[in-house]
């Protein structure tokens, strides 16, 4: 991994920048808590300069930035002044590091000639600092802090930026129960249109299904009386169906919501009451039906609401003494409470 390590500052080289050069420097400083300050890195730039420092003639602006990665840190510099502009970029274990290598390219931006000014030791100590053993390849060289000659300054190694990190798609919440299985239940529901009163009718569930997808099989057996006023006449019925439906599932918190579709089919018989004629009769019931859902889970069990809306294809009726008893709504209304087991 290429990268920046920085120890500690060398003793040859601690004098006070000259009066002068560091109002020359503007700093706009941001690090996290627990980083070096920005008077700690203008402290740095003042021993790595030394006295001999010359002052430029043009005001050096800098703009550093040190963020956390997920090893070690990362610094980025950007220098405007003497006519042009420059970005570096460079990684080190810790936010210290990265402030004393702002510090170093910072004396260098205020005094180029830094090297060559500085005396044979000064100038020994910071070559160590800014140079890696020569490069064989356009690679970077690897171990650079022990390659290079011992100094109490780490040399500065070349890096490649680092690549844009772009940000992860926040996931769609799921429903709590995660993989596929079958699952039972029993339940109890109100059919509002297809029998002459809306009494509940016990429902038993059998399905298959996941997160994010089921199928299920109701069956159901509804029952209802009708009776002429006026008169003794009247009629039972009874409603047998089969219910087969598909849903598509989206979590909401702890609740899991479905959106339904399928097709119930059935046969309805009546027979009527209070007259010496035989009045017995069995009719088909198919009506496609939508409707939707919301589920609570509790461990391996779930208790969900439903409410659905169907639309007969034929609109089954009944007559007594030719006179009609019940003919079915042309849009029927259906509300259920159920109770499912889960074994996955």
């Amino acid at each position: 991994m290429l990268g920046l390590a920085l120890l500690g500052s060398s003793a040859e080289v601690h004098a006070q920048l000259p009066s002068g050069a560091a109002e020359r420097i503007e700093l706009h400083w941001d690090a996290p808590v627990g980083c070096p300050t920005g008077n700690d890195v203008k402290a740095e730039v003042e021993r790595l300069l030394g006295a001999g420092a010359t002052v430029p003639a043009e005001r050096v602006v800098a703009r550093a930035r040190i963020e956390a990665l997920a090893r070690g840190n990362l610094l980025v510099l950007e220098l405007s002044g003497r006519e042009k502009e420059s970005r570096r970029e460079l990684v080190g274990k810790t936010c210290g590091e990265l402030g004393k290598a702002a510090a170093l390219v910072l004396a260098l931006a205020i005094d180029p000639g830094l090297l060559e000014r500085s005396g044979s030791n000064s100038s020994s100590a910071l070559r160590d600092v800014l140079e890696c053993p020569p490069q064989t390849s356009s690679a970077a060289p690897t171990g650079c802090a022990s390659e290079c000659p011992a100094a109490p300054l780490a040399p500065v190694c070349p890096v490649q930026p680092l690549p844009p990190v772009a940000p992860r798609p926040e996931a769609a919440p799921s429903p709590p129960s995660g993989g596929a299985g079958f699952r039972w239940g029993l339940g109890v529901s109100v059919s509002l249109g297809a029998l002459p009163q809306p009494l509940p009718s016990p429902e038993l569930l059998f399905g298959y299904g996941g997160s994010r997808a089921r199928l299920e099989v109701g069956a159901q057996l509804a029952f209802a009386q009708i009776r002429l006023s006026e008169t003794s006449f009247g009629g039972a019925f009874e409603l047998w169906t089969l219910f087969p439906r598909g849903c598509l599932t989206r979590g909401l918190g702890r609740a899991a919501l479905s959106a339904c579709g399928g097709v119930e089919a059935g046969a309805m018989h009546a027979a009527g009451y209070g007259t010496d004629l035989v009045h017995d009769r069995w009719s088909s019931w198919v009506t496609p039906a939508f409707g939707l859902s919301a589920e609570l889970p509790f461990e391996r069990s779930r208790v969900g609401l439903s409410a659905w809306l169907q639309v007969p294809l034929v609109r089954t009726h009944f007559d007594l003494n030719g006179t009609e008893v019940f003919r079915a709504n042309p849009v029927v209304g259906r509300l259920g409470l159920v109770g499912t087991f889960e074994t996955f």
